[in-house]
């Protein structure tokens, strides 16, 4: 089954798709004017999903106090979809939709059937969540085009850009034990965590690190999962990762060595623009 990949965007396209949108002249001037001097977001403006949520970003703050990074730009397009539905969202709805999403990210699950015990694992739910509330909250985010439903009985999310941003932000505000060598070694987790060193707390980031170096120490030959993924990321001074960490000698030594044997210009590519998600379809031939 072939796939096919959707190239980046032109700087043309570019320009068009933010005309297409339904910012006024003032809004999308200033979207230019903020891409042209955040040069590490405009990267990401070359995919198709995260300009469109930008264009989202400027329309929910009407471009004001516009946030400083992905991560920031995205929460705010979210919250702005939610709010654009049609009518006022109580506070309780808002928060189950971000349980229900965040119950979602969490790999493997990717499809879920909403129900409060599936999102909540208790029975009965908190007292917050009562029956008529959590529909509303499922209704909203399908409203927004967050997730659809798949097979009529369960959802999924409408792109990975939300699963992602969700992923981390189950991450960031993480308050109970986790395990961080079993994150490390799951494929779906390296955008979220990448976002997490650069906006969590500093003992979630500390640990995320430590269970990076304990995998490390574990097998120093072929490195699993998401630490060879993001290796560059973790050890490149380039990056400035904002905590205080050091590493084992023998596991920084095996980060160094890792990119080096990465194959191919395209493994580099996605290691450079770390959380840059790619997008595939399958087509049926």
């Amino acid at each position: 089954m072939p796939s096919i990949s959707l190239a980046p965007l032109s700087p043309k396209q570019q320009r068009q798709l933010i005309r297409g949108s339904d910012l006024g002249p003032k809004a999308r001037s200033a979207l230019r004017y903020w891409l042209r001097n955040n040069p590490k977001l405009a990267v990401f403006a070359q995919i198709p999903m995260l300009l469109t949520l930008f264009c989202d970003c400027f329309r929910a703050t009407n471009a004001s106090q516009l946030p400083a990074g992905l991560y920031g730009a995205i929460d705010v397009a979210i919250a702005g979809r939610m709010g654009l539905v049609g009518e006022p969202i109580p506070d309780q709805v808002r928060k189950i939709a971000e349980d229900i999403a965040s119950a979602l990210a969490a790999p493997p699950t990717l499809v879920l059937e909403p129900t409060p015990s599936t999102v909540y694992g208790t029975d009965p739910p908190p007292d917050y969540v009562s029956a008529d509330l959590f529909d509303k909250a499922v209704s909203l985010l399908i409203r927004a085009k967050i997730v659809q439903f798949r097979e009529l009985t369960s959802i999924e999310f409408t792109h990975r850009v939300f699963r992602e941003q969700f992923a981390a932000k189950r991450l960031i505000q993480q308050q109970e034990a986790f395990d961080a060598v079993l994150l490390f070694t799951e494929p779906e987790w390296s955008a979220p965590i990448i976002t997490t060193l650069l906006n969590g707390l500093e003992n979630v980031k500390l640990k995320l690190l430590n269970g990076a170096a304990e995998l490390l120490a574990r097998d120093t030959v072929d490195v699993a999962g998401v630490v060879a993924d993001i290796s560059l990321f973790l050890v490149d001074d380039a990056y400035r990762l904002p905590v205080r960490f050091e590493w084992p000698a023998d596991a920084l030594m095996t980060l160094r060595i890792k990119p080096r044997a990465a194959p191919g210009w395209a493994n580099l590519f996605r290691l450079k623009f770390a959380a840059m998600p790619t997008f595939s379809w399958s087509v049926h031939s």
